[in-house]
């Protein structure tokens, strides 16, 4: 019989901590080498977990390794080995309790000095990772970053994973600070401030995992039949060509159609339908797409009642509509004839 445990503690945690071992060695659960993702197998007899503090001192690297070795060897010589240790907090294992009197939780006040400067300075590079990331989707984002739920899903775990190591961090700087003040931690409280942080923890990650997943069963093909398109054949454009089809849904754009379509010449026609909640909606979005031509490679606009025509240069490559709920795009690589505009504009309108 095996469990598996994710060990996360931080020196201020080592009671939670010293708790959660206690219990696993009670219920006789062994384990040869703690690390993130830690494997504890059922053994016949109980199992004993000793946690204590060391931090590196000497003025060389052979004192600091022999003074080490010394703090070592106190456990070694009572049966007890290390199978952990993390910002100086070790954790011993035993076969049988044996008095082991905790000679070195005199090192954690050194230890909770360079913690509380280390966790303020990470607080602050959190913050502003959350802050620069916010202005950058604001400034880049467009239409397009949005149009699956699974992308929403991940942009949402990004945050709330920043969010919480925040969190971590904020929660880290006021316990060791408590601590420098020799001012012991409630227990209850320690216990809850973690358990807010573990499910902020597996909701950010559920997020980001799951938008990525679900972001690849979303996108899908879709036939003529199933939602019609203006072709290249029905403006009149023979010869071989290949279409390629997708469709998405999302929070803020319920149903998103592409289709591009090329020929062996590179004739190239691209359409966008973006359906959205409301007219509204689609009124904003029209006129964004005028506010910022460069989005779809023009360099020029005309807006005639609810079309707008766009330019490269002096060439017309885009056609935008605005009808009811829906914007639709529409983008050619060729010169389109007076009856070919006059098709699209019938199609769509």
């Amino acid at each position: 019989m095996y469990k598996i445990k994710i060990i996360n503690y931080q020196p201020y945690e080592y009671e939670l901590f010293q708790k959660t071992l206690d219990k696993l060695g009670q219920e006789g659960f062994s384990c040869q080498d703690l690390s993130f993702i830690s494997l504890f197998k059922k053994v016949k007899q109980p199992v004993y977990y000793k946690i204590d503090f060391y931090k590196s001192e000497g003025k060389s690297r052979f004192e600091k390794m022999e003074n080490r070795n010394h703090f070592l060897n106190y456990y070694i010589e009572r049966d007890y080995q290390p199978i952990y240790s993390k910002r100086g907090m070790y954790v011993f294992k035993g076969q049988k309790e044996c008095d082991t009197k905790e000679r070195h939780y005199d090192n954690l006040e050194t230890i909770i000095s360079s913690q509380r400067i280390k966790t303020i300075f990470l607080s602050m590079l959190f913050l502003f990772l959350i802050c620069f990331l916010s202005f950058l989707v604001m400034k880049t984002a467009t239409i397009d970053s949005w149009l699956t739920y699974g992308i929403t899903f991940v942009y949402i775990g990004i945050f709330l994973g920043l969010l919480t190591l925040f969190y971590r961090q904020m929660i880290g700087f006021s316990s060791y600070n408590q601590l420098f003040k020799n001012i012991r931690q409630s227990f209850s409280r320690l216990k809850k401030w973690r358990l807010i942080y573990i499910i902020c923890a597996m909701i950010s990650l559920s997020c980001f995992a799951g938008g990525l997943v679900e972001d690849i069963f979303n996108a899908r093909s879709y036939t003529l039949k199933e939602h019609p398109i203006i072709t290249l054949e029905k403006l009149g454009i023979s010869g071989k060509s290949t279409i390629q089809t997708k469709k998405h849904s999302s929070f803020t754009v319920p149903h998103y159609y592409s289709a591009l379509e090329m020929t062996n010449d590179e004739t190239i026609l691209l359409t966008k339908e973006y359906q959205l909640n409301s007219p509204t909606k689609s009124k904003e979005l029209f006129k964004n797409f005028i506010d910022h031509p460069d989005q779809y490679l023009c360099t020029r606009i005309e807006v005639k009642e609810n079309i707008t025509y766009g330019y490269h240069e002096d060439t017309l490559t885009t056609l935008i509509f605005q009808k009811e709920k829906s914007v639709i795009i529409v983008s050619f690589s060729f010169q389109l004839s007076t009856q070919q505009l006059y098709q699209i504009i019938q199609f769509y309108q």
